[in-house]
């Protein structure tokens, strides 16, 4: 039955993408995309996971990608300037002019500067922590815990900032003036060296999903092939970035003395969240509505910050723990991921599967028109940053649960980055949007 749906899925992907979006980047395809990347583990690991699907299950997932691709077309309808189906590329944001060369020594060196204090200030935290284990499991535990920690967070956040203007520079100079500026690696490297010692792995997935949307933008508008040549090529050249990606998340998994294999990785991780959502259906379906308290969890907790307490705090009877059991030929599963669709079902039941996907989607779809429609190289990194939450579909919530400051901070960084990368004398309103 799963091969069916998975096969099911393709073809709405194919429907979507060549009648519909004409683009990988678009929020329909990429949750599309989630879903066969989380099947496809599914049916792989069918032995080790004696995986036994609820017909309910196959009705919730075409009912939340209904309702995303709703969303989406409910927001396209807002965008009356928007051609669907007619494989018209990005327009190409009106800003064209060079980055100078202080700005990019600003970004070179404000990388450096930043990931030297945040390195630094990592392996303080790790050896005070640490004890006689790995120091990068130590400042994994530590920064974890410390949430507090303002300053070492807001490092991290400025070298992310850094990394992803210098992408967006980097496929500006690369593609609109066909010469790359080669120094803009440097805040790159900068970011992986940070990623390195926080080993926050999600923050490297982010990162990815990042830079791949932001390609598949720029290459899309600007590339000279054909469509098909031309989306021939993204999915090639996606294919090598994911399975580097994926080498990578698994290393970055060792620094943190995680003891899985490979297969066991990328299995538990990536398919783990869509399975354990069909096996605790009956627990999830018998569970009393808890009216938004689960999908806006980070949102009342920030709230109480500011001294605002709602109510309505998750009690643990409610709470859904790890899915542990063994298979016949030994394998044991236990995995705590559990998709974006529990949240909603434990909220609102079938109606929070609808009503939450069908905001998500529009929500993203209106911010995919307006960078492809109105053109903004801003607009185009803003909606690369928050993609990875359709990514991330299948996994876990990742939209709903980002109401916090964190947030906050990641747009203000970007955003201030930008304007003082590109040069607020170069940064123009085109429609009320940030060129």
């Amino acid at each position: 039955m799963i091969t069916v749906v998975l096969l099911v899925i393709f073809v709405l992907l194919f429907f979507a993408h060549y009648l519909v979006t004409r683009s990988f980047a678009s929020p329909v395809s990429l949750l599309l995309v989630s879903f066969i990347m989380a099947l496809t583990l599914i049916v792989i690991n069918d032995e080790n996971w004696q995986v036994f699907i609820k017909d309910r299950f196959i009705v919730y997932i075409f009912i939340a990608v209904g309702a995303f691709s709703a969303g989406c077309f409910l927001a396209t309808t807002m965008m009356p300037s928007v051609h669907m189906g007619k494989g018209d590329k990005c327009r190409v944001p009106d800003n064209q002019t060079a980055i100078s060369n202080y700005s990019i020594l600003f970004i070179v060196i404000s990388s450096l500067l930043c990931t030297a204090v945040y390195v630094l200030i990592a392996v303080r935290i790790g050896l005070s922590n640490g004890g006689g284990g790995s120091l990068f499991r130590a400042i994994y535990v530590a920064s974890s815990a410390n949430t507090h920690n303002f300053v070492f967070h807001q490092f991290r956040e400025i070298v992310v900032a850094l990394a992803e203007v210098s992408v967006i520079v980097f496929f500006k100079s690369l593609y609109l003036f066909r010469k790359p500026i080669k120094l803009l690696i440097i805040p790159i490297i900068c970011f992986f060296a940070c990623t390195m010692f926080a080993t926050d792995r999600n923050i490297f997935i982010r990162f990815i999903v990042f830079v791949l949307c932001i390609w598949i933008l720029f290459y899309s508008s600007m590339s000279g092939l054909s469509i098909v040549q031309t989306n021939k090529r993204i999915i090639r050249i996606t294919s090598i970035v994911v399975l580097l990606a994926v080498v990578a998340f698994y290393l970055l998994g060792k620094l943190k003395s995680y003891t899985s294999n490979f297969e066991r990785m990328v299995g538990i991780y990536g398919g783990s969240g869509l399975y354990n959502f069909n096996y605790c259906l009956d627990i999830l379906e018998r569970m009393t509505p808890q009216y938004g308290t689960q999908t806006f969890s980070q949102l009342i907790e920030t709230l109480r910050i500011f001294g605002i307490d709602i109510g309505g705090s998750l009690s643990s009877n409610y709470q859904l723990g790890m899915v542990v059991f063994s298979a016949p030929n030994g394998y044991v599963y236990a995995s705590n991921i559990y998709s974006a669709m529990a949240p909603y079902v434990m909220d609102f039941g079938i109606f929070g599967l609808i009503l939450f996907p069908l905001v998500f989607g529009g929500v993203f779809e209106l911010l995919y028109c307006l960078a492809t429609d109105r053109g903004s190289y801003y607009l185009w990194g803003l909606y690369s940053m928050l993609a990875y939450a359709i990514v991330y579909f299948t996994i876990g919530d990742q939209f709903f649960m980002r109401f916090h400051l964190g947030l906050v901070y990641e747009l203000m960084w970007y955003t201030l980055l930008y304007l003082v990368v590109v040069g607020t004398n170069r940064v123009k309103l085109n429609s009320g949007l940030l060129v």
